[in-house]
Parts: structure tokens; C-alpha cells; sequence
């Protein structure tokens, strides 16, 4: 038995991801997706995942260049969210035109003043009905300028900021 397209939406409409941007180059020109379906799998070696649509650019990209980076958002960094997400279409041409960005030990752009970011190498591809997820050696990785800093979360089909403190060091 399956459901229905518009109950799967709605259910994971109610699933809180942390926002992400990856990044990977085409020519040495940067392009970039914002992505939530982005996961650690191991840490010897270590490695992550993240899974792009068949008729994406990116897919497309990332399958030809090998590797791409992924830079987790901050709070402050809501502005970057829609712009690579597409709600910002201002800049749909190039979405990196007048940003500061870094470059990897890959040559991928990263956002340093996020929370954290990671730098990989495609090790293996799954290819999906519709999707492929793309499976990443990190080769780098560091955290940014906000990595104390409340996260960017994606809920209910929009951008929100998580309250946070600081953690106690006596429970840590």
C-alpha cells in the first residue's frame, strides 16, 4: 500500500531538519543547493551523505566534478537560505554573485561564518527513482564563526531559529 503524494508532504512538513548549503563547481564557476537531506554515516573514514533530485543541476555537477562542499547555517544566515533555496530569486543567474565565500582543500566554496562545514570527495553514488544520493569522504572539515550560535532550522516550510543557550560546563 502506498499514500498519497500530498500525505507524505505533510508528514514531513512536521520533521525539523538543520539547513545546509552544498556547493560544488562547474568549470571552476561555484553553484550551490540548499539541502536538508544531509547525514554523517560513519567516522572511520569518516564520511557523509546528501541526496539530489535526477533533474537538479547540482546532480548533475556533483556527478561530473567528484567532489562538494556542505556548509551548515547559522541563525544570522537566513538570507543565504533563500537565496540558495530559491525564494530569493534575485540572484538565480549566480547565486554566489557579491557573497564571501571561502575555498576548500577541493577548490569547493564554503561559508565560513556558519556553524560548521565539511569538504568531500564522492566515494559512491546511489541512484534512485528520481534521486541519487551521493555518498562523501571528508577530506576537510572546520567550524565556522557561529559554530556557538543558534542553528537554522527548515519546519513547516520555513526558515526558523531554535532558541539557545549557551551549555552548562558542568554537564557537559
Amino acid at each position: 500500500m502506498t499514500i498519497s503524494a500530498d500525505l507524505f508532504r505533510e508528514v514531513f512538513r512536521h520533521w525539523a531538519s538543520a539547513t545546509a548549503v552544498m556547493t560544488s563547481c562547474d568549470h571552476n564557476r561555484p553553484h550551490g543547493m540548499v539541502i536538508s537531506s544531509f547525514s554523517s554515516l560513519a567516522n572511520d573514514p569518516p564520511m557523509v551523505m546528501f541526496s539530489a533530485g535526477t533533474n537538479s543541476r547540482m546532480n548533475a555537477i556533483v556527478d561530473q566534478q567528484g567532489q562538494f562542499a556542505v556548509s551548515i547555517l547559522s541563525a544570522q544566515q537566513i538570507e543565504l537560505f533563500e537565496r540558495f533555496a530559491g525564494i530569493d530569486r534575485t540572484h538565480d543567474q549566480n547565486r554566489f554573485f557579491g557573497l564571501h565565500y571561502a575555498t576548500a582543500v577541493t577548490g569547493m566554496p564554503i561559508f565560513p561564518e556558519g556553524m560548521a562545514w565539511v569538504d568531500c570527495e564522492v566515494v559512491n553514488r546511489h541512484p534512485g527513482p528520481g534521486y541519487t544520493i551521493f555518498v562523501g569522504e571528508i577530506v576537510a572539515a572546520g567550524l565556522g564563526e557561529a559554530s556557538e550560535e543558534a542553528p537554522l532550522v527548515y519546519y513547516r516550510r520555513q526558515a526558523r531559529v531554535l532558541p539557545y543557550e549557551s551549555p552548562d560546563p558542568q554537564r557537559l
